[in-house]
């Protein structure tokens, strides 16, 4: 998130801190555009930014990750956005990707 403070605007948090740098302050989360590869033509796609975008570019993360060979895809796979959209009782047997 972007936020600034300006103390001078108030004694508040309301007044004196400014949100207006933030993408789709109307939704969960920011979308970004992907771009990437299938049978060799480059394609594009809208997904959320989420907090495991940021975590994938930080090294301390990074082993919390790894890849789904294309083989192991199945229907039970969900985009993560949507899986934290999820109730928790309704998240058992998805895999967020």
């Amino acid at each position: 998130p972007i936020f600034r403070y300006n103390p001078d605007k108030g004694v508040t948090p309301q007044e004196a801190f400014d949100l207006s740098g933030n993408p789709a302050m109307d939704k969960i989360w920011p979308t970004y555009e992907l771009k990437y590869l299938e049978n060799g033509r480059q394609k594009t796609m809208e997904v959320a930014m989420t907090f495991a975008d940021f975590a994938l570019t930080e090294a301390r993360f990074r082993k919390h990750f790894r890849k789904a060979p294309r083989d192991t895809w199945n229907e039970n796979m969900i985009v993560l956005a949507d899986f934290l959209e999820l109730p928790e009782s309704e998240r058992e047997g998805k895999f967020p990707y």
